[in-house]
Order: C-alpha cells, then sequence, then structure tokens
C-alpha cells in the first residue's frame, strides 16, 4: 500500500517538474523570438494561388530523372528551387516562381571566404540576374536582408522580388509552436535548405507539396579513410560522375568527425519529421518523389500518379 502511494507520489512529482521545465524554455524561447522577430511576420502573400501544386526541387542527383516525370506538365505546377540550381540547364526550362536560401554561405564572406567560392556566389547571382526574364521571388532569412547583399545584387531588376522569413526556432509548448508558426514568427529548426522552404511552402497555404531531387543518400557515400578522416562523396545533380572521396570540412576548412556528422544528420531528418507533423496540422500533404531518398517522413507516390 505504502509502495504505490510513494510510487505515484514520485510519478506526481516528475509530472510536475516537467511542467515546470517546459514552462520555463517555452518562456525564454518564446521571448528570443520575439526579440528577434520584433513582432514582425513573415511575409506569405506572395503565393500564387492560380496553381494548387507546390514543386520543391533539391539538387541531388536524381533531379534530372524526377523533373523529366513532369517537363511536360510545368504548367501545372509552380516551382520552388534552392542554393545552385540556376546554375543547371534546367533553370529556365522550370521558370521558378520562388527561389530559397537558407545557408549564410551565400551572404557572409567570412563563412567561407575561398577565392573559389566568392566567384561561385558571384557566378551564380550573375546567372540569376540575367536568365531571369518572369516574375521571381527570392525568399532569404532576416539575417541575410541586414547584410543586404541581396538587395544590391537584385535590386536593379524589375523581375525578381526579395522576400524574408524569419528564421528562428522555437522549443516548448506545442501549441505555442504552432501559433508561432502560422504567424511566422518562428520556423522549425533547418539543418537543410528544404526543411525550411517545405514550411515556407506550407505558410503559403499549398495543400499539395512535391519533393523532387532529395536524395539525402549521404550515408551511402561517405567512409573513413587511413587518416582517420571522415569523407565524402558529393553527388550533386550534374557531378555524378565527377564525385571522389574527399575529407567533409566545415566552411572554415576544419575536419568533422563521425559523431558531428551522424549529429547533424540527425538534427537534418528530425526536422523533416517537425514539418510533416506541422503540414498534418495544417492540412497539406507532402509527396516524396525522389525515388531512392533517405527522407523517410512524407509519403513515396510516384509522381506520373499525381
Amino acid at each position: 500500500m505504502n509502495y504505490h502511494i510513494i510510487n505515484r507520489a514520485k510519478n506526481a512529482v516528475k509530472t510536475i517538474l516537467q511542467l515546470i521545465l517546459n514552462v520555463a524554455v517555452s518562456a525564454i524561447s518564446l521571448v528570443r523570438v520575439l526579440i528577434y522577430t520584433r513582432f514582425r511576420k513573415t511575409d506569405t502573400s506572395i503565393c500564387i494561388d492560380q496553381k494548387s501544386r507546390l514543386a520543391i526541387v533539391g539538387n541531388g542527383p536524381s533531379l534530372g530523372r524526377d523533373l523529366n516525370l513532369i517537363l511536360d506538365k510545368v504548367n501545372d505546377y509552380n516551382f520552388m528551387v534552392v542554393n545552385d540550381f540556376a546554375l543547371t540547364e534546367l533553370y529556365e526550362k522550370v521558370e521558378p516562381a520562388y527561389y530559397f536560401f537558407l545557408d549564410d554561405y551565400y551572404w557572409c564572406d567570412e563563412v567561407d571566404s575561398t577565392v573559389e567560392n566568392i566567384l561561385s556566389r558571384k557566378e551564380l547571382f550573375k546567372t540569376i540576374k540575367n536568365k531571369t526574364i518572369w516574375n521571381l521571388n527570392i525568399i532569404i532569412p532576416k539575417s541575410a536582408s541586414l547584410t543586404l547583399v541581396f538587395q544590391r545584387e537584385f535590386g536593379n531588376n524589375e523581375n525578381i522580388n526579395i522576400r524574408t522569413y524569419n528564421s528562428i526556432p522555437f522549443e516548448g509548448f506545442k501549441k505555442i509552436e504552432y501559433l508561432l508558426y502560422d504567424y511566422g514568427l518562428a520556423a522549425p529548426r533547418s539543418q537543410n535548405v528544404l526543411v525550411a522552404s517545405l514550411y515556407y511552402g506550407i505558410l503559403m497555404n499549398y495543400k499539395n507539396i512535391y519533393l523532387l531531387g532529395a536524395d539525402h543518400d549521404w550515408l551511402s557515400n561517405i567512409k573513413v579513410d587511413k587518416l582517420n578522416r571522415v569523407c565524402l562523396k558529393a553527388t550533386n545533380y550534374g557531378q555524378e560522375n565527377q564525385a571522389e572521396y574527399s575529407p567533409w570540412l566545415t566552411y572554415n576548412g576544419t575536419q568533422y568527425d563521425m559523431a558531428e556528422v551522424l549529429r547533424g544528420l540527425s538534427e537534418m531528418f528530425s526536422g523533416y519529421k517537425a514539418v510533416q507533423s506541422y503540414s498534418i496540422y495544417r492540412g497539406t500533404t507532402i509527396y516524396n518523389v525522389t525515388k531512392d531518398s533517405f527522407i523517410d517522413s512524407f509519403k513515396r507516390v510516384p509522381y506520373e500518379k499525381k
């Protein structure tokens, strides 16, 4: 009898302590969000509602195959592309409505200041400016807009509009989290640009989102060499036959170890899980079109069936 009373008392104390912890975490996180955003919501007014389907295009090696399934239906979808997509021959074929950036590599030279990468970014921006003859919304985090890099690069192109979003994550009670998401004041923790772009697509009220070129198969392409270095064979679209194993380095040139790699991948896949939960709450269905994708959070439906 006494044992059961003591056990119930222990469980009650644990529940109370967990509640207190959640309140504290939620309060601290909420203050951070409000200070960062200054109550300014993410701008989602750019949704092009003529079409109910959004295709979000990653740059994985399967991209060509995935896009070939829908190129004859390209007018049935709005496209959102990411990162270096404009450097591919597909850019002018799909004429994306949205171009999404997350990585500060694209606006902060201190992140990766090698001559090669600075020139690569300049080539990307030049290509976007010169080739974009349709209406394009470039979507960047608030932190990027403060640098004015995108405004300087694209301010003279009347076809290009710069939009910002709040990328700060919230941790705490789920109801508060989703309320902040709904108002565009916070976002799921995004270890990968596709996580953030999916969230933005949901905010724009697309009810059917298709994910292409999202292989995420790094686990099949890593090894540890004789010097105990974690090496990656990076295979982006168009580079499949050029890829070789090389040490997996951070932007500042330090070597990743296996624990860091797996921890980062775990956070990334958790981000997809969080987006999937939020999509259900919002009544949006996300379809993963990439045949051999490692993402296990979304429906796997062959594109031609949709």
